[in-house]
């Protein structure tokens, strides 16, 4: 913006951007009491919506929404605007970890009074929803106005005319660093794809070239089937009286041993899941101020990596390790154990 100016040879006093203005003009006649509440100043026109979020008297957050209002629109849109500009207000407040929600809602602009608006805010927020009233502003000791209000259309342009002194400084460098932010996490959403992608087709590739190697295999192997499947399957002489034969009896044969080993496999699979619900029994992460940073298991032992923030903590998990899980608890002597972890022996005979 600077730049035309200089270009042309005009030298710029200053440059404004109306919505800090209208936060300004809010702070220059709201009472102490309204500044320091967590509160949004809100700018409804017909087609833009400019949001304002205030948390203890100091601007933290400007948003604007490609939707606006204008007369007659229906009460399902209204609703729907309404719920949009909750949301944008939730999620920053809950991002900045704002020990309020916001308390009160201040609406101004060209469709700030439409009917219904009010209420669908405060039914969305829960929060107290008023017109922007500029009161204070009109009647003070150095203007003394016969006019009882002011449109809301012209707030903006009154404070921007107005350009009180703001408040504080404001960190516009902000936006920029969010939006490489942005960029950064599209490019590495971009590569997860990619590389998702080219994983699958190496494995399709894969299996398309087994396939090919295994039934080429069976081709040329086929006169010398039969003794190697009864050799492989240690088939009886009524099994394997021609190749039809010895390969139904072989796939009887695998089929009774895959049958076998599915019996077997989710008792296997699903060991660690058992050692880690009963571990979850025994500690109490919070009570301990345990900081987990991994765990190892084998069969019959468990490795826990990480640290807790003191001995008294120290001692409340040595008393928590101590549950059936397992057979003997190593006394416990360092606070950090992320290098050299806790060794555990698992008591199956527990489980």
């Amino acid at each position: 913006y600077t730049h035309y100016f200089d270009a042309a040879g005009l030298p710029l006093d200053k440059l404004s951007v109306d919505m800090f203005e209208l936060y300004s003009l809010y702070r220059s006649i709201a009472s102490n009491a309204d500044v320091q509440q967590t509160s949004a100043l809100i700018d409804l026109e017909k087609q833009e919506t400019r949001i304002v979020v205030i948390i203890n008297g100091q601007l933290k957050y400007i948003r604007a929404l490609a939707k606006g209002i204008t007369e007659g629109t229906p009460k399902n849109i209204l609703e729907e605007l309404a719920s949009e500009i909750a949301l944008s207000i939730e999620s920053y407040t809950q991002k900045l970890k704002a020990e309020k929600l916001i308390q009160k809602i201040v609406l101004t602009g060209a469709s700030a009074d439409t009917p219904g608006l009010i209420d669908a805010l405060g039914k969305q927020l829960k929060a107290d929803v008023q017109l922007f009233q500029p009161k204070q502003l009109m009647h003070n000791s150095h203007i003394q106005s016969k006019i009882t209000t002011l449109p809301q259309s012209f707030m903006v342009s009154i404070a921007t005319a107005l350009s009180t002194p703001p408040a504080q400084e404001f960190n516009l460098y902000r936006q920029a660093v969010e939006e490489k932010e942005n960029r950064r996490i599209a490019f590495q959403l971009i590569t997860l794809a990619s590389l998702t992608v080219l994983i699958f087709l190496t494995f399709s590739l894969y299996s398309v070239l087994r396939i090919r190697n295994l039934r080429l295999a069976y081709r040329e192997a086929e006169s010398e089937a039969l003794q190697e499947l009864k050799k492989s399957f240690r088939l009886k002489p009524a099994q394997s009286v021609n190749l039809e034969a010895a390969n139904r009896a072989a796939a009887n044969e695998l089929k009774r041993q895959e049958t076998t080993w599915r019996r077997l496999s989710p008792e296997n699979r699903y060991a660690f899941l058992k050692y880690l619900t009963e571990l979850s029994r025994c500690i109490n992460v919070k009570e301990a101020q345990l900081e987990l940073t991994s765990i190892a298991m084998k069969e019959d032992t468990i490795k826990l990596y990480g640290r807790v923030p003191g001995y008294q903590q120290l001692t409340k998990l040595q008393n928590q390790l101590a549950c059936p899980l397992f057979k003997k608890v190593p006394k416990l002597q360092d606070l950090n154990f992320k290098a050299d972890p806790i060794t555990l022996t698992i008591n199956r005979e527990a489980l």
